[in-house]
């Protein structure tokens, strides 16, 4: 879920960018909560932005590069993120034992686009995004081919929860005249829904050397 941490960090980043440190209370005392939303098409760009990401499969027997490709259609309701992911596998090989024998076997190439659903839950008091991502079966591709080989190893990925750690996110830096300052945060709340992501910040300033 490194993909999902680099994402939201880049979200941060912009958001406590275009905010400024006028936004924010004098170091001495806490600041208020910073409320800001974003819209769906937005972070599309944000995910979007870190592609290609690769993907490790679950249960080691399928080898290989796998990565997801793109992604299209993101929508945002009832802390889900809906979207259809293109997933790519190169070179791929299926570790299998028959009759006591360890076998090898070259699939090749494989493409699948997959409708896939992550389920949001955060957890303010550890500062942790839990992301449950489904994964809907793939509608092109046949028994034997490597895209069912791919796809079984996605499927693997699916109904598990993954924790994201939020509390560990490195400040973010801005330069205002002469003086440098250090802008960090807490996350109070995160919601998805509405076709929007609520994020409610408690940010934290401090002065660069």
């Amino acid at each position: 879920m490194m993909y999902f941490r680099a994402c939201f960090f880049c979200v941060c980043a912009l958001v406590l960018a275009c905010s400024g440190p006028s936004q924010a209370a004098p170091a001495q005392r806490e600041a208020a909560p910073l409320t800001i939303t974003i819209p769906a098409s937005t972070l599309a760009q944000v995910l979007t932005a870190a592609l290609p990401f690769p993907i490790q499969p679950a249960g080691g027997h399928l080898q290989g590069s796998l990565m997801v490709e793109s992604i299209s259609d993101l929508r945002l309701q009832q802390n889900r993120i809906n979207l259809t992911a293109t997933v790519v596998g190169q070179d791929l090989r299926l570790e299998t034992e028959v009759a006591g024998q360890r076998l090898n076997l070259k699939l090749g190439n494989a493409r699948l686009v997959l409708p896939t659903t992550l389920e949001l839950r955060f957890d303010p008091a550890r500062q942790v995004l839990f992301v449950t991502p489904r994964v809907a079966e793939s509608q092109n591709s046949r028994p034997g081919d490597p895209g069912a080989a791919l796809g079984q190893a996605i499927s693997g990925l699916s109904g598990k929860e993954y924790p994201v750690p939020l509390h560990d996110l490195r400040p973010f830096s801005a330069q205002v005249g002469e003086r440098q300052l250090n802008l960090a945060w807490t996350v109070r709340e995160l919601v998805a829904d509405n076709e929007q992501l609520l994020l409610r910040l408690l940010p934290r300033v401090s002065k660069g050397k």
